[in-house]
């Protein structure tokens, strides 16, 4: 007989199987000129024409037969050989097929597990393990660690058949991202999956509790650290420029992790951010007083660190925040003009300072409300007292005044603007200059010491419009103490 063409699997060839016990196999274009067949001998070897593993099974009336009851290896190939019988018992060459891979994990390799999950930052001066388990064992793979900032990354591969381990030697370069490359990654049947990228991140250098943000928390944890001797939070000395220090500590708290702290710290606040003023009231609080010229803040003998930020609602209030300090204690501030947003964060590294704040506050004639939140961390870490107080500022002229009125001259609109410096029974009148009452703008209108204004429509008490011309208005007002007050001025209505 001819030798026909034989394929691996029950209809298009297989060049993997993921069984190691049974597997099919077909066969086609056997023929004979003479006799006419007779029957097939089928085998199994580990190579083209043996039979090691299964040796002739004949198959009669059909040209395709399924080999059960094997005990076939994980990447190990496989051939099936097939010879064609006729009638009087001659047989044709034997005919192999191109082999199978016995894979008996689905698709080529991947990585199934990575740690450290996504999310979590790498320390800067610890060693750290990258490790990657993959779905099956893998015969040849290769690794690349590379930092986009460029920096050199010193590191060290460890193997397994399942998985690989990279650790990297530190100092790491703070805020970096470390991109590790898997490729050519193969599976003990051959499979080569495709490359893969996997992306961590370092941590930001005094950002303890890596919610990037440095702040009052992060300050408390190195004066947690200062105090015990522990040197797992030490900072410096770095080199580098900020924030992409590379930390290269010498076993000791000094200046120098001070200063590594604030350059760190400025650089953060650097851009305009919204500060969160929402705290619940809890633990011990702050001790605040406004006097005319300040805001006083007090804060409690037990803690350590703490953050004090301010809220301004008016344009004319300014609050300045104290003198930066970085030696037994450290005071750091930072102002956002265009938010009226303020803060300044501290620390006792000895437990001693000054706990009182004089804040130097200016104002105009408008009102405004200064909101302070507040935290405190004691010697545990752990926060000792945190809240919110809110202040009005009224600001109050030394005696009764009544300005011009604005714009002089007018169409349609003017404003007036007094002042009081009592709480006052006012009246406010606008007479032509024959004086007959125009408009009553106040009658006996009981008014809180300050700054005030009301705006003239040009109209008369009745609603009607006025006629273009010069009209006096005049303030009355009488205190709270008694003390009477009265003037008038002229303004200029245009048509």
């Amino acid at each position: 007989p001819d030798p026909g063409t034989v394929t691996d699997g029950a209809s298009d060839d297989m060049d993997f199987s993921d069984s190691k016990s049974t597997m099919t196999v077909k066969w086609e274009d056997f023929e004979d000129d003479g006799s006419g067949l007779s029957h097939y001998l089928v085998s199994l070897g580990t190579s083209p024409g043996e039979d090691d593993i299964r040796t002739d099974v004949d198959v009669i009336g059909d040209t395709k037969t399924t080999f059960t009851g094997l005990n076939l290896y994980h990447g190990e190939t496989y051939f099936f050989n097939v010879v064609a019988v006729d009638l009087v018992g001659n047989k044709s060459e034997a005919a192999s097929s191109d082999g199978f891979t016995v894979d008996e994990y689905p698709g080529p390799p991947e990585i199934s597990d990575v740690s450290p999950e996504a999310g979590l930052y790498l320390s800067l001066i610890s060693d750290g393990g990258l490790v990657f388990h993959f779905s099956e064992p893998v015969d040849y793979g290769e690794v690349e660690v590379v930092s986009t900032l460029g920096s050199d990354i010193y590191y060290e591969l460890t193997q397994d058949e399942d998985s690989v381990v990279v650790t990297l030697h530190p100092p790491l370069v703070s805020l970096d991202t470390i991109e590790v490359v898997l490729s050519q990654l193969t599976d003990m049947s051959g499979r080569v999956a495709e490359d893969t990228l996997v992306v961590f991140y370092t941590e930001m250098l005094a950002d303890y509790n890596h919610d990037l943000v440095i702040d009052a928390a992060d300050l408390s944890t190195l004066v947690t650290g200062w105090t015990s001797g522990d040197a797992a939070y030490e900072l410096g000395p770095v080199t580098g420029e900020a924030p992409h220090f590379v930390p290269q500590p010498d076993g000791e708290y000094n200046l120098r992790d001070v200063m590594a702290y604030t350059r760190m710290w400025h650089w953060n606040h650097g851009t305009p951010q919204v500060l969160n003023l929402a705290r619940a009231t809890a633990g011990e609080e702050v001790v605040v007083s406004l006097d005319e010229n300040s805001l006083n803040v007090t804060v409690p003998e037990s803690a350590v660190a703490g953050q004090l930020a301010f809220q301004i609602s008016g344009t004319e209030t300014f609050l300045t925040m104290p003198e930066e300090k970085s030696g037994q204690m450290i005071l750091l501030s930072h102002s956002e003009p265009a938010l009226k947003q303020s803060l300044m964060d501290f620390a006792y590294l000895t437990g001693e300072g000054d706990r009182h704040f004089v804040l130097p506050l200016e104002f105009g004639r408008e009102s405004s409300t200064i909101t302070l939140a507040y935290v405190f961390y004691g010697a545990d870490g752990e926060i000792a007292g945190e809240g919110v107080k809110t202040f009005d500022v009224t600001p109050l002229p030394a005696e009764f005044v009544l300005d011009q009125n604005y714009p002089n001259p007018f169409n349609p609109t003017t404003r007036i603007e007094y002042g009081l410096p009592l709480n006052s029974t006012v009246n406010l009148t606008v007479y032509d200059l024959l004086g007959q009452e125009v408009r009553s703008l106040m009658s006996r209108d009981e008014q809180a010491a300050g700054y005030h204004n009301i705006i003239w429509d040009a109209r008369d008490n009745g609603g009607r419009a006025v006629s273009a011309g010069v009209y006096i208005y005049r303030l009355l007002a009488r205190g709270e103490d008694g003390q009477r007050f009265a003037t008038t001025k002229k303004m200029v209505l245009l048509k």
